[in-house]
């Protein structure tokens, strides 16, 4: 749409501005090799989540065992 010096509705402009770079964007991550890309940045994501949960729950279950221990040990 080709604006105006004064087209008399501003905002129909400006909203169909941000329709058209809404359309760029989404052909911009259609593409099947920018899918596949953003597949593998998740896949990754997701590996390091789970590793940082193990990490954790390892921290924490050798935690209780050291207090378990020192417990045990002044009882």
């Amino acid at each position: 749409m080709a604006a105006t010096p004064y087209s008399g509705n501003i905002f129909l402009v400006e909203r169909t501005s941000k329709t058209e770079h809404h359309d760029k964007e989404s052909t911009m991550f259609t593409s099947p090799q920018t899918v596949l890309e953003l597949a593998k940045l998740h896949h990754q994501e997701l590996v390091a989540e789970a590793q940082r949960n193990r990490l954790s729950a390892r921290v924490r279950r050798a935690a209780r065992q050291r207090s378990a221990r020192a417990h045990s040990q002044t009882v």
